[in-house]
């Protein structure tokens, strides 16, 4: 279902929330839910369907920066990071805020923090590695000006892009956890099932 949903985020309109340069994106969250969820090996197949999704998209959907998207360090690699970060930021969460009345949503918080600035960083830091020409072309920029701009974008998307990311995934995470109690969502000194 997570992956139906990845698809249709990235497929349509409906995953990229325009806001000039880059747009603010919530295709990552999926990936992140389902990092936290299900654990690592289906995070890892959502990050791989987030990934060539975002390569399928840059061809039926062309936009100026579409190109850097056909390259899979840009569009694959990065977003197998994603559900690496949440997972494991989850389970430092759950850890860290185990006697915390509400911890369990507050780790869950931490997974999508992480998760969305690997998915941003990660993917504007392959851009810049591989692709900054292109880039720099796509957006008008000189050379010079290909860091501060990549950086802006992280820094302004980005943040965005965390907080959509934490509201989505705390009232995913408590959804699930109320409707599947027996799931073993909630903080235990071990980390639950996750």
């Amino acid at each position: 279902m997570l992956a139906a949903v990845c698809l249709i985020l990235n497929l349509t309109d409906i995953g990229i929330i325009p806001v000039p340069p880059a747009g603010i994106a919530i295709i990552h969250i999926p990936v992140i839910i389902g990092a936290i969820l299900e654990g690592p090996v289906i995070g890892l197949f959502l990050g791989l369907v987030f990934g060539f999704s975002s390569m399928w998209s840059a061809v039926i959907r062309p936009m100026p920066l579409s190109p850097i998207f056909l390259d899979p360090v840009v569009a694959v690699i990065p977003r197998l990071f994603v559900p690496l970060a949440a997972y494991f930021a989850y389970r430092l969460g759950r850890r860290l805020f185990l006697r915390l009345r509400g911890g369990d949503a507050l780790a869950a918080g931490l997974g999508a923090v992480a998760g969305t600035l690997a998915n941003t960083v990660l993917v504007l830091l392959a851009i810049y590695i591989r692709h900054a020409d292109t880039f720099a072309s796509a957006m008008g920029l000189e050379p010079p000006q290909i860091l501060g701009a990549l950086a802006a974008i992280g820094l302004t998307n980005g943040s965005l892009e965390v907080t959509a990311a934490i509201i989505i995934t705390i009232a995913a995470y408590k959804a699930v956890s109320r409707a599947y109690p027996e799931r073993g969502l909630r903080a235990d000194t071990d980390g639950g099932k996750r």
